[in-house]
């Protein structure tokens, strides 16, 4: 009985939300009971675990929807730099162009979704810009599930919609490409600041300043604040990369070693797709130049 009567009144004062955003030491923490601004219980600001946005966590509530965060449950994944944690599913955003698609970033994205099991999907803003889209189906050979859009006129926005219902999808990708027009075509509001291309610089304006989470479709939308490169994780070793790679392992059965790095091999499936046109030879130069990050 007692057991029974410290676990209701547990239930009574404590209750498990999700934070939308973090910043300054507040936490926006949304639970079934309303939205609570938060702060870290003493113990984690000392340095144990600090709450990111996207994580699950414990809060006690106090007056005026303000409360404590107590506790913060595993996460399944984390990224960094922005900061958020327990993603489903990126959306890796680029423009058909102004600004002109950054492959060597978008590699580096979808490198960094597969290492933490977030399911990448590539999607191509501006379809109402004439442009070209031989190089990029050239460049991913199908690899990816890919969508081209007009943010601005909702062209092919409806496409995405189921990709997004019941998951926590981010957004990321450089500047310039639409991320906050996107995420208001999606969800029907100008709630999210947008900025024009800088003329001179030929690159966005940041109007994303801080990681936020937003409810949508039984989900979240993920805004992130633009940038334009990203460390490959750290515990990440240079002969697993190819690993990420779903175009290039489909043609690792020609490589005679299993540890192929794909480079000074004699006999490697890989080159010799490049060779052959199989694979895109720019794909490969700029797999070349992330594996040199990791030697």
């Amino acid at each position: 009985m007692a057991e029974k009567l410290i676990k209701s009144t547990l239930s009574e004062v404590t209750m498990k939300g999700r934070v939308l955003t973090a910043h300054g030491g507040f936490y926006e923490v949304l639970t079934e009971g309303g939205l609570y601004t938060c702060r870290l219980r003493g113990k984690n600001k000392r340095g144990e675990q600090i709450a990111v946005a996207g994580d699950w966590v414990l809060i006690e509530p106090s007056k005026k929807a303000e409360g404590t965060i107590e506790s913060i449950y595993p996460r399944k994944n984390a990224l960094h730099r922005p900061s958020l944690s327990n993603i489903d599913q990126l959306i890796i955003l680029s423009a058909l162009q102004d600004p002109e698609v950054d492959f060597l970033l978008v590699d580096r994205l979808l490198v960094i979704a597969h290492y933490h099991q977030i399911r990448p999907l590539l999607v191509f803003n501006k379809a109402d810009l004439t442009a070209d889209l031989t190089a990029i189906q050239t460049y991913y050979r199908d690899s990816y599930p890919v969508f081209r859009i007009s943010a601005r006129d909702r062209l092919g926005v409806e496409g995405l919609l189921d990709e997004l219902s019941g998951k926590t999808t981010a957004i990321a990708g450089q500047s310039g490409v639409g991320k906050s027009t996107l995420i208001n075509a999606l969800t029907g509001s100008d709630d999210q600041a947008t900025a024009s291309v800088s003329d001179k610089l030929k690159r966005g304006r940041h109007t994303t300043r801080t990681t936020r989470f937003i409810p949508f479709e039984s989900g979240f939308i993920v805004d992130t604040p633009g940038f334009n490169m990203l460390h490959l994780p750290k515990d990440l070793e240079g002969r697993d990369l190819s690993h990420y790679y779903p175009d290039f392992m489909d043609q690792a059965d020609g490589c005679q070693y299993r540890d192929c790095l794909h480079i000074n091999e004699p006999v490697c499936g890989v080159k010799t797709a490049v060779h052959s046109g199989i694979l895109s030879d720019k794909r490969y130069q700029n797999y070349c130049t992330l594996l040199s990050e990791l030697e």
